[in-house]
């Protein structure tokens, strides 16, 4: 385990010693945050409807049919 260590500190010692690397270290998440952001940020606005789900309930039994009830009433669609 010391040596694990020892390699973790000595690693982390050259990263921030060479500003280059931690820049990079820094400035990558944060840019491939931006550009996922920019990608899919308008998600919530636009929406997604009308897409038809099939839901097949091949055992017939009642909790089978009360979960077909759930997924068929407008509760579930208002909250979706």
């Amino acid at each position: 385990m010391k040596k694990i260590l020892n390699i973790a500190w000595k690693d982390l010692l050259i990263t921030l010693s060479d500003p280059a690397a931690l820049i990079l270290t820094i400035a990558t998440p944060f840019a491939l945050t931006l550009v996922m952001i920019f990608a899919f940020g308008n998600v919530n606005n636009s929406g997604i409807s009308g897409i038809p789900v099939a839901v097949v309930n091949l055992d017939e039994g009642e909790f089978g049919q009360k979960l077909v009830d759930v997924f068929e009433s407008e509760d579930l669609a208002d909250l979706i």
